[in-house]
């Protein structure tokens, strides 16, 4: 006689699966390496995203500077038209330390800037340069307006 009932059985015997461990295991390996394959393509779709935008980020910033020189050109361009001293070639702090440089010179010859260091800004806005070009040149003539010590000027006069 058989003590217990079937169920009771069932539960004391070992349960034994349907498929040997073997095959088990090698299936859940299977399924991990599929797992890890889709975390691999996934992975690197990301990177060829992130690669694409870094390579149109690249290219957007390349049109930026092209556009920039353009700008800076056409800049140069209007005041080398209008005479003026293009800034973007001559820059302010050149254009003080060159002029600087003449006026010690000038004061040996008894001569003056007839628009004072401290009003460098002046330069840019008076007709008083003209420009040459060449294919990949570009020359600024300035004529400095200068003055005899001691000639007046406006209602200053120089010493």
């Amino acid at each position: 006689m058989v003590k217990g009932t079937r169920r009771e059985r069932a539960a004391s015997e070992p349960h034994r699966c349907h498929e040997p461990p073997d095959r088990a295991s090698h299936e859940i390996e299977d399924f991990a390496n599929g797992l890890r394959n889709q975390v691999r393509t996934n992975a690197d779709t990301v990177e060829t995203h992130t690669l694409a935008t870094l390579l149109e980020a690249y290219k957007n910033a390349r049109r930026i500077v092209s556009l920039t020189n353009v700008f800076r050109r056409n800049a140069i361009l209007t005041d080398c038209r209008n005479h003026h001293i293009p800034a973007a070639v001559l820059q302010p702090a050149t254009l003080t330390r060159d002029l600087t440089k003449l006026d010690k010179v000038l004061r040996h010859s008894g001569q003056g800037l007839a628009i004072p260091l401290e009003s460098v800004s002046r330069y840019y806005q008076l007709p008083i340069s003209d420009c040459a070009m060449t294919k990949d040149t570009l020359t600024v003539h300035v004529r400095v307006p200068i003055k005899s010590r001691g000639n007046r000027i406006g209602n200053c006069t120089s010493s």
